[in-house]
């Protein structure tokens, strides 16, 4: 039984978690637009090769699994405790909506360079 007092006693931390993943994705996503990574795709004698290129863009894996358990992470938080804390609902569909943009904006990016 969920009184009251629980509530106000951790309602700070799971507010707290969400709004930092919602800043962290972005942060992340925002750090890795801008310090693209061309150095890897070099050779040792400083050129870059097809080869090289080709296998550092289709090398990338997607973690399916990670996403879904961070989905219904999100998705437990939001509404298990969207009784005493109505602001988890907002929350949760902010951290899932960034979560889906970051994820589809890699996705295209990467998917267009193969």
């Amino acid at each position: 039984d969920f009184e009251r007092v629980w509530y106000s006693n951790v309602s700070p931390i799971f507010t707290n978690f969400i709004i930092m993943d919602i800043i962290i994705t972005w942060i992340f996503f925002i750090y890795n637009k801008i310090m693209g990574d061309k150095e890897g795709l070099k050779d040792d004698e400083g050129t870059m090769l097809q080869k090289t290129m080709n296998e550092k863009i289709t090398s990338y894996k997607y973690n399916l699994y990670v996403e879904f358990s961070y989905f219904n992470l999100i998705i437990f938080m939001g509404i298990f405790l969207s009784g005493g804390m109505p602001i988890m609902i907002p929350l949760a569909w902010a951290s899932l909506f960034s979560r889906y943009i970051t994820s589809r904006s890699v996705l295209q990016t990467l998917s267009s360079k193969i």
